[in-house]
């Protein structure tokens, strides 16, 4: 029988979505995919943009955009600590944008399920529902979104 696969953003998926992922694997007996997306910067480069960003008062929530790849295996660690149940749980960083690397790792490992969130209260609202709904377009298979009010 085969286990399904489901997977997660852990960029800036509230962690009620992570969670709620976890059960829904734990249920179907199933695995989780965590995929961070991100972009080479030049070491200087992040540097100086961390700093203009912190100058220009960038909320926290958003400075997960400038990255290194350090960064995007210490969000895939605190994505993975989210989820409370005991699944198993691979994680993937992935070269280029948040949409296409969750579709593209969906389709590589051919997923049941993709799993998105979405936080009324987030300043990233907007960016978190063309996300979302670009995913749902796009899937080749099921997508749930997760509604919360908070973390």
């Amino acid at each position: 029988m085969s286990h399904p696969t489901i997977v997660v953003s852990a960029d800036g998926t509230p962690a009620a979505a992570l969670r709620r992922a976890g059960e829904v694997a734990s249920a179907a007996n199933g695995r989780i995919l965590l995929v961070s997306a991100y972009r080479p910067v030049a070491a200087s480069r992040l540097r100086a943009e961390r700093r203009e960003a912190k100058r220009n008062d960038c909320p926290e929530e958003l400075l997960w955009t400038i990255n290194s790849q350090e960064d995007v295996d210490a969000r895939l660690e605190q994505a993975r600590a989210q989820i409370t149940a005991s699944v198993p749980v691979l994680t993937r960083a992935h070269n280029g944008g948040v949409a296409e690397s969750v579709l593209e790792a969906a389709r590589q490992e051919h997923a049941d399920l993709l799993v998105v969130g979405t936080d009324r209260q987030s300043v990233m609202r907007r960016a978190q529902r063309r996300l979302n709904g670009r995913v749902a377009r796009e899937a080749g298979c099921d997508v749930m979104i997760v509604c919360t009010s908070g973390g």
